[in-house]
């Protein structure tokens, strides 16, 4: 869907490769996490360092963890969205780093409260 809405918008849009945990956790494909992980973190280096961001905005998705750490690791502000009711496993690894944390269900808040604490 972003691959059309994000353009149409008249914004670039700069796709990072994914790195993704395969459920169940004990199963093959997770022996290329690895490296999927490193491939997606030295995108995501060159992508941040051509755009000369000054703050970046996780929406939780697996795919915005590797970027995320780079912005962190970078020392870009980074600010999170969790759009659920339910706090996702990258918003709960990310949260400790973030400026900010946006929510849209007051019941999520309980969750972030415990990891900031």
């Amino acid at each position: 869907m972003e691959n059309d809405v994000v353009p149409s918008a008249g914004y670039e849009l700069v796709p990072v490769p994914k790195a993704r945990l395969a459920r169940p956790f004990v199963s093959p494909l997770n022996l290329l996490f690895p490296f999927q992980l490193l491939r997606s973190i030295a995108v995501s280096v060159v992508v941040l360092s051509r755009l000369c961001s000054k703050i970046v905005i996780g929406s939780g998705a697996y795919v915005s963890t590797p970027i995320c750490f780079v912005v962190f690791i970078s020392g870009i502000k980074l600010v999170i969205q969790e759009q659920n009711c339910y706090t996702g496993i990258t918003n709960r690894a990310l949260a400790p780093y973030a400026e900010k944390i946006f929510i849209v269900f007051n019941a999520c808040l309980k969750y972030f409260l415990e990891i900031r604490a």
